[in-house]
C-alpha cells in the first residue's frame, strides 16, 4: 500500500503527464488547422472580372538575425471561377507573410504582398493592373508669415518646389499612376518638405487610394 507521500507524488507525476499529453494534443491540433483566404480578381479598374486563371500562394523568404532562413516554399494554388472568385486552403506555415502571384516563380507577377500568414482572411480584391489619380492636398497648421517659405520635394525632378507663406490648404501635385502589386497594408507614398531651413527636411507619410479620384492629405508644421 502506497503512503500518503507516495500517493501525492504519484498524483503529481499523473496530472503532469496528463498536462504534457494535452500541451501535445494541442500542438498537434494547432498544426493541422487549416487556413482560407478567399477573394477577387479583377483585369483592371473597370471591374472585369479575370476568370480561370491559376493563383499561386507562397509564403515569403525571411531571415532572422540568426541567419535562419523561413519560408519561401508554394503553399497551394487555387484558379479563379468565372466570377473571377479564389479561395486558398492551407495548413499552418511558419513563415511570416504571404503573397498571392499568377505565377510560382520567387519574384514575378505578384498580385499582393505582405498578407498575414495562418490567419482567415476574407474578401480580397486584387487586379492585374490597378491604376490612380490622386491630388495631394497640403494642410498646413497655420498660415505662418511672408517671411516663411514651405518646400517640397517633387519627386519628378527630384527638386524642392518652393511655396511662399503666409500658407493656405492647397493642392501641389497630381499624382498619376498604376500599381501591379498590391501590399496588403495599403499603397503608402511619402512626401519629403522642409519650412526655410534644408537643415529640418522630413517626410510625411500617405496613402494612394486605388481606381479612384481622390485628395491624399498631408498635414504639415514647422518642427
Amino acid at each position: 500500500m502506497n503512503s500518503p507521500k507516495n500517493s501525492s507524488y504519484l498524483n503529481k507525476v499523473i496530472i503532469s503527464g496528463l498536462a504534457v499529453s494535452l500541451s501535445f494534443g494541442c500542438s498537434q491540433k494547432a498544426d493541422e488547422t487549416i487556413y482560407m483566404v478567399s477573394g477577387i480578381v479583377y483585369e483592371d479598374c473597370t471591374q472585369k472580372p479575370l476568370s480561370g486563371i491559376q493563383l499561386y500562394m507562397r509564403s515569403n523568404i525571411h531571415v532572422n538575425l540568426g541567419g535562419q532562413v523561413k519560408g519561401g516554399e508554394i503553399l497551394t494554388n487555387a484558379a479563379t471561377d468565372a466570377n473571377g472568385i479564389f479561395v486558398f486552403s492551407y495548413k499552418r506555415s511558419d513563415g511570416e507573410d504571404l503573397s498571392i502571384r499568377v505565377s510560382s516563380g520567387a519574384n514575378t507577377d505578384i498580385l499582393i504582398d505582405r498578407v498575414p500568414i495562418n490567419r482567415n482572411i476574407e474578401n480580397l480584391v486584387l487586379f492585374e493592373a490597378a491604376s490612380y489619380v490622386s491630388y495631394l492636398y497640403i494642410d498646413f497648421d497655420q498660415p505662418y508669415t511672408d517671411q516663411d517659405t514651405f518646400f517640397w520635394l517633387d519627386s519628378q525632378v527630384s527638386s524642392y518646389i518652393p511655396i511662399v507663406g503666409p500658407f493656405a490648404d492647397q493642392i501641389i501635385d497630381t499624382l498619376l499612376g498604376s500599381v501591379s502589386t498590391l501590399n496588403y497594408y495599403g499603397n503608402p507614398s511619402t512626401l519629403g518638405y522642409y519650412f526655410n531651413n534644408p537643415g529640418d527636411a522630413q517626410t510625411a507619410s500617405y496613402q494612394i487610394k486605388l481606381c479612384d479620384t481622390t485628395h491624399a492629405t498631408i498635414k504639415v508644421k514647422k518642427p
